[in-house]
């Protein structure tokens, strides 16, 4: 099973994604995970479903956050 763990900085969010609201940032993580077969658990974990995720799989998905 793999996992996808992370941390926003909201600082960092203000700056650069929005003065205004940035936790809808949490959202957009939370919809490409979840497009990607991943199921929030707690906080910010979620656990990639074993019938589609695998290490590769996982580590792309990582890299489309990074992208977005």
């Amino acid at each position: 099973m793999y996992a996808i763990a992370f941390d926003l900085v909201i600082d960092d969010l203000r700056t650069h994604y929005s003065a205004t609201s940035p936790n809808n940032a949490y959202a957009e993580v939370r919809r490409i995970l979840e497009e990607d077969g991943f199921a929030w658990r707690q906080g910010s974990v979620y656990f990639g479903d074993p019938a589609r995720v695998n290490a590769v799989f996982c580590v792309l998905t990582a890299q489309r956050l990074a992208n977005e």
